[in-house]
């Protein structure tokens, strides 16, 4: 007979150490529609200057991956549009921020094998909650830079406000601009702010997909 409390021992602690685990599918409502209560934190294929057509080019790019291309878990998120499909970036007049109390499964564009592993939001939209390394295969499989403009947190929670580095709101692809970026070889907050790099580098940036439920 199957050991209960081992099997949700077994859970928590897979998911506490970043594992891969099976990832929910979305259900049929009865008036036909696919429902999916769990979001997706995905890092893109391509990479840009710091020149991403501000925030919401960056926005579109996200969504043109993210329906172009698989990735873990996309069979499982239901329809993707403009409204669940953002990027995980912050300028002058704010953030993109992920829905409070809310699950995200970790993936990678064009990268099937990637991803699998989940961090669950706090009532603030922050997270990971966690020091899990992100250049993991369970997370992005990826030890470079991407553009974030995000502010420094705490090593285990991200903000809600940027850092002021933006590469001009995300339209400057000049050296003599600076673009905040993270590091996902770092356990802390360095994965989202590990300080700035000049605007003609080119790094991905981080989508999300978020739930259709609410």
């Amino acid at each position: 007979m199957l050991n209960i409390k081992y099997l949700i021992s077994f859970f928590i602690l897979t998911h506490s150490l970043g594992k891969a685990q099976p990832i929910p599918f979305g259900f049929w409502s009865p008036s036909g529609e696919c429902v999916v209560s769990h979001g997706y934190f995905i890092l893109s294929k391509n990479s840009s200057t710091g020149n991403l057509g501000g925030r919401s080019g960056a926005d579109a790019t996200c969504l043109i991956e993210l329906t172009t291309y698989n990735w873990r878990g996309k069979s499982s998120a239901c329809e993707l549009d403009s409204s669940r499909v953002k990027s995980f970036l912050c300028d002058g007049s704010g953030c993109s921020n992920l829905s409070p109390n809310t699950t995200y499964y970790f993936a990678k564009v064009d990268s099937v094998g990637i991803g699998g592993a989940s961090f669950t939001t706090n009532s603030m939209g922050r997270g990971p909650g966690n020091e899990n390394d992100w250049d993991i295969t369970s997370n992005f499989n990826y030890d470079d830079n991407v553009w974030t403009g995000r502010g420094t947190g705490s090593d285990t929670h991200w903000p809600t406000s940027g850092s002021g580095n933006h590469c001009e709101n995300w339209s400057s692809s000049s050296s003599d601009d600076t673009g905040e970026v993270g590091d996902f070889t770092w356990d802390d907050s360095d994965r989202w702010s590990d300080g700035d790099d000049d605007c003609d580098e080119s790094y991905p940036i981080l989508c999300f997909v978020e739930p259709n439920n609410n």
